[in-house]
């Protein structure tokens, strides 16, 4: 979807072009944890917004529903006519999502 939109193809090639891939190309630097952090995600106790676009991969469906089930406060919200990158797409509609999310976990407090 995204790569049919004027504009939005430019911004996710410029994202990419000087991305390194590093953590691809070389063993992760970092120790890894005890407890692999897939493992822990029910322990995330914030408000958690999940953004995913109906046309993305089935893999992230699937991602994004697997963290909708197990993170106690989360709140998913589908995007429709999007792929990955609704932000892209509809940046208006995406900031008034996040901004509208912000405003009642803030009032929540």
């Amino acid at each position: 979807v995204s790569k049919n939109v004027p504009g939005v193809r430019e911004l996710i090639l410029a994202a990419f072009t000087d991305y390194e891939w590093f953590q691809f190309l070389h063993e992760d630097p970092v120790v890894q944890p005890a407890v692999p952090s897939a493992e822990r995600i029910g322990e995330i106790t914030a408000p958690t917004l999940l953004v995913v676009g109906d046309s993305t991969t089935e893999f992230q469906k699937i991602e994004v529903d697997r963290l909708a089930e197990q993170v106690p406060n989360a709140e998913k919200v589908l995007f429709e006519n999007s792929d990955h990158f609704p932000h892209l797409l509809y940046p208006e509609k995406f900031n008034t999502l996040v901004l509208d999310f912000l405003a009642k976990v803030t009032r929540q407090q």
